[in-house]
């Protein structure tokens, strides 16, 4: 294990389509709002075209981003920030029990989950690397 960390997997580009065949299609038109900050955490969202502004945290998410994934991990449950269409959107969405479902049967995406999110820590400089 410790010789993977801090190197890009060889399995983490097949991930994504992964998620997308649990996941469904949705169109959202610019401001829809996703999701707000302190609401259950119960998509996570891959976003295939448009733009998205995570609010409080000031950061546009675009094509082939996931979105959602820390909420889950929180331990209150919650959505850590708001996500508004800044543009029209389509995202692949998957629900919180299908997401628990991918964990369990399929470990790389719950370590390319866990990446992405110290990734997002690390943009947001809660966490500063040594």
């Amino acid at each position: 294990m410790r010789a993977l960390i801090g190197k890009p997997l060889p399995e983490e580009e097949d991930v994504l389509p992964l998620i997308r065949k649990y996941a469904h299609f949705e169109k959202h038109k610019a401001g829809t709002s996703l999701f707000n900050k302190g609401d259950a955490p119960d998509k996570l969202y891959i976003i295939e075209t448009g733009t998205i502004l995570l609010n409080e945290m000031n950061l546009r998410m675009g094509s082939s981003e996931v979105i959602g994934e820390l909420g889950v991990f929180t331990p209150e449950a919650s959505r850590t920030c708001s996500a508004i269409c800044e543009t029209e959107c389509t995202t692949h969405t998957l629900s919180y029990e299908a997401m628990l479902g991918l964990y369990a049967r399929h470990p790389r995406v719950s370590l390319y989950l866990m990446r992405l999110i110290v990734e997002r820590l690390l943009q947001a400089k809660v966490i500063v690397p040594t």
